[in-house]
């Protein structure tokens, strides 16, 4: 099972006692997050991997 810190540990108790609340602009921070989480994972990097002759060969 997961360890919780003591904040986690306290949002998950007031999830499941029904406390929690959206805010006014629930909708707009959605589409934000959505933005975000694409553009972070549509990014790409380049590497460079030095490998020797004899690896070059085997792969």
């Amino acid at each position: 099972m997961n360890k919780l810190d003591s904040e986690e540990q306290e949002i998950l108790d007031a999830f499941e006692l029904g406390q929690l609340t959206r805010s006014a602009n629930w909708q707009e921070e959605l589409e934000q997050h959505r933005k975000i989480a694409s553009a972070t994972f549509s990014q790409s990097s380049t590497i460079s991997i030095s490998v020797s002759e004899k690896d070059l060969r085997l792969l």
